[in-house]
């Protein structure tokens, strides 16, 4: 047999033991067919061969059984501006004085409404979203007006530092029942050691910290996303337990994407985690405190399919941009916003964004951190179902 052919077939076998659905198997198949021709060169030109007949699967099924797949997203994130007071240096995003326009956000949220979906989302990013404000107002205004219009329910998320806000913004935060995703590192040196701008001259952890109690004293719903990087991986319960003396009650803890985790990072961040678990688990099993790592982040968390609007409108999978700092990188975007005609119809499964990055990636450095950051999400996702099950 053809060696390929005899490292897959065991793998489908234990597939079609495991699982209902073709498509997720046939998702899984083209996957694991990726990684294979990654890891055996020699073998690459016959596996991107017979992947590039099955690619476009969703269409090759269509044509054949009319069935239509669609994506299960109900949100877009749109990038407001490429503004930050800060350069923290795990934020993939390329920082500039651009800023999106107000037809681009209109048709941002025109597109997000093309959506067949009854509850809708719309997420506020950037850059710092709250430098522009006035775009956030004028865009809560026109998503109600398309809802009532349209008989769905629009709820808003924005992913902020806080540095922006005051009395008068957080009282329309409140208001209009926002979700917020705050960046907050844990202690203020391991806050502090990525989030630098040395022109700004702001300390990153005070003016983030000093107003928490904006947030917290109007209940506005919120939870503390704090990136663990391999040189502050030893610190994680440390920093996680400063998150829940500032306030805290909901925390997500992210491995930084885009960074090499060697093996020793790889079981210290699961350790961590652990001893997290024995030390809060009634509090988890009660949901006096929630961790996003148990209930709504996917791993591996490289293969994000979320879809963002770039401040020029091109569209963008959010993992398209993760490597965009990277010298002699050219991010790729799925389409430019006025080319799309329904957000039901951009279908994304893992195999898509794996297949997307490898083929717009040039650098064997990148590529190694790419499989490095999937093993990494693979292993973390393991960890969490066995939590499930306890």
């Amino acid at each position: 047999m053809d060696e390929a052919v005899r490292d897959i077939v065991p793998f489908v076998e234990r597939l079609f033991r495991q699982e209902k659905d073709y498509l997720k198997i046939l998702d899984a198949v083209l996957f694991r067919l990726l990684r294979l021709a990654e890891e055996r060169p020699h073998l690459k030109v016959f596996v991107y061969k017979n992947i590039e007949k099955y690619k476009n699967y969703p269409y090759i099924i269509y044509k054949n059984t009319k069935l239509k797949f669609f994506n299960d997203r109900n949100n877009i994130q749109i990038m407001l501006t490429r503004r930050c007071q800060l350069r923290c240096e795990y934020c993939p995003v390329i920082k500039g004085n651009r800023d999106i326009s107000e037809r681009i956000l209109y048709k941002s949220i025109d597109f997000l409404f093309t959506s067949s979906r009854k509850k809708l989302r719309l997420d506020f990013t950037g850059g710092e979203p709250l430098l522009r404000f006035d775009l956030v107002q004028k865009a809560v205004k026109y998503a109600k007006k398309l809802a009532k219009e349209k008989n769905k329910e629009i709820s808003f998320y924005m992913v902020t530092n806080l540095i922006s806000l005051d009395e008068r913004i957080a009282d329309f935060l409140e208001r209009e029942k926002f979700f917020l995703e705050l960046s907050v590192d844990g202690k203020e040196w391991a806050h502090n050691l990525y989030k630098k701008n040395p022109s700004s001259g702001i300390n990153a952890y005070r003016a983030t910290v000093s107003r928490l109690r904006l947030v917290f004293d109007r209940k506005i719903k919120n939870y503390a996303v704090m990136v663990v990087t391999p040189k502050t991986v030893k610190y994680l319960q440390e920093n996680y337990i400063h998150l829940l003396r500032l306030g805290f009650r909901q925390v997500g803890i992210n491995y930084a994407l885009g960074w090499f985790w060697d093996e020793v990072s790889q079981k210290e961040f699961i350790s961590q985690i652990e001893s997290i678990r024995k030390k809060f688990y009634r509090f988890f099993q009660t949901k006096t405190l929630r961790l996003n790592n148990l209930e709504s982040r996917e791993e591996p968390a490289i293969l994000n399919s979320e879809i963002m609007v770039d401040t020029d409108g091109k569209v963008y999978l959010l993992t398209d941009l993760l490597f965009e700092k990277y010298r002699g990188y050219n991010p790729f975007y799925l389409a430019d916003l006025e080319n799309l005609k329904s957000i039901d119809e951009v279908f994304i499964s893992k195999f898509n964004v794996l297949y997307r990055i490898l083929q717009f990636t040039p650098s064997s450095e990148m590529k190694k951190i790419i499989f490095n950051n999937i093993d990494m999400g693979e292993k973390i996702k393991e960890y969490f179902e066995r939590w499930k099950n306890l």
